[in-house]
């Protein structure tokens, strides 16, 4: 994957040569979630580091988060054969005052190419509303992002509160990828390092009940004869 080519493009601030890049990409893949977490989320990250370390401007940071979320966004859905099963819930946010978003949304094209319901709440959510939202939605499977995570406690209070609920919870960006094991310290149920693993750990946190619901009922045909006399 052409990951120094695509950062360069987006450190000059080159917006054509942003889209030619994943256009290119995704024309030899033919599959999204490969060009999200091979491409995309690694220039994210490496993006991310350099605004951390301060080698770039906050300025310069924004603006190529906010180019590759508009060049990722127009490219074409590529659904996959064997969807989640119907049904399948879940909700993204960042929680407030998490302000980046961008790793949020390439996982939810991940998902929704996956078949799942996808209910993006963006950044700087407030626990409050996250609860309120859950509770109207009912997902199955709730994924939050954290790019930085100043308060460990407090997003542990709610990951707690959503699986009082029975909520899976799901969780990825940076924070968690520069502090092995904070995702276990939160209470969280998976890790995602990228899209890829996002779509498959959430597949593994459905309920038994939704992935039981899918399967076609047995037909006397395809029922086991009962033995004995």
């Amino acid at each position: 994957m052409p990951v120094r080519a695509l950062l360069r493009a987006l450190l000059a601030r080159d917006e054509a040569r942003v889209g030619q890049v994943l256009d290119s990409a995704l024309a030899i893949s033919g599959q999204r979630v490969a060009i999200v977490a091979d491409l995309v989320q690694p220039v994210v990250a490496a993006v991310d580091d350099l605004w951390y370390r301060g080698e770039i401007r906050a300025s310069s940071e924004r603006w190529a988060m906010a180019a590759l979320a508009v060049a990722a966004q127009r490219m074409p859905r590529t659904p996959t054969l064997a969807p989640v099963p119907p049904g399948s819930r879940i909700v993204l946010a960042a929680l407030d005052p998490e302000e980046h978003a961008v790793g949020m949304d390439l996982l939810a094209m991940a998902l929704r190419d996956d078949g799942w319901e996808v209910a993006p709440l963006g950044p700087r959510i407030p626990s409050r509303v996250l609860l309120e939202v859950v509770a109207a939605r009912r997902p199955d499977v709730v994924g939050l992002s954290a790019s930085c995570l100043p308060a460990p406690a407090r997003f542990a209070e709610t990951v707690a509160a959503l699986k009082a609920r029975r909520i899976k919870v799901l969780v990825g960006g940076q924070a968690f990828a520069r502090v092995h094991g904070l995702w276990q310290e939160v209470g969280a149920d998976s890790y995602g390092v990228d899209a890829r693993a996002g779509v498959a750990l959430a597949r593994r946190l459905l309920p038994d009940a939704v992935v039981l619901r899918s399967r076609p009922a047995l037909s006397p045909r395809m029922l086991p004869e009962s033995g004995g006399q």
